[in-house]
């Protein structure tokens, strides 16, 4: 089992678990897991029966999002709840100066950055104003990047 959690929208319309592979529809039974600012606030997610690593659960911001992604000790709890139903977890997350203590306790980080509008050097300048370990950066995806720029 793999969690996928989504900041792109309060509620990204996708919340539950999905079978990655030939079927991909939601299947009937799913129930929707509570968003991630419901688990910074304490609430829990249902365990999953089975680790099977072909399952994907996607779960939204949610509404008090904004508020949540600054509260230390719930992120860190929302993060042990998550590590303890998924082999897997990741958050996709807001711009890196937004992000406040989402990335206290992530494993990894990998920075994506649009490569029509963001510089190597303002790349650079955000992770240091992230304050971020080098050893905890996984990487940085170019969206957009052309061969010829790369």
């Amino acid at each position: 089992m793999s969690t996928l959690v989504n900041f792109g929208s309060a509620d990204s319309g996708l919340d539950g678990q999905f079978s990655v592979g030939a079927n991909t529809q939601r299947p009937a039974a799913a129930r929707k897991a509570p968003d991630f600012a419901q688990l910074v606030a304490g609430g829990l997610m249902e365990a999953t029966p089975t680790a099977n690593s072909g399952t994907v659960r996607f779960i939204g911001g949610g509404p008090g999002l904004r508020a949540a992604r600054f509260n230390v000790a719930g992120v860190a709890r929302a993060y042990a709840v998550l590590r303890s139903n998924a082999a897997l977890t990741i958050v996709d997350a807001p711009a890196l100066d937004g992000c406040g203590a989402l990335l206290l306790d992530a494993d990894a980080v990998l920075v994506v950055a649009d490569s029509r509008h963001t510089s190597p050097i303002v790349i650079r300048r955000a992770i240091e104003s992230a304050q971020l370990d080098q050893s905890r950066i996984a990487g940085v995806l170019l969206n957009y990047a052309s061969a010829r720029r790369a």
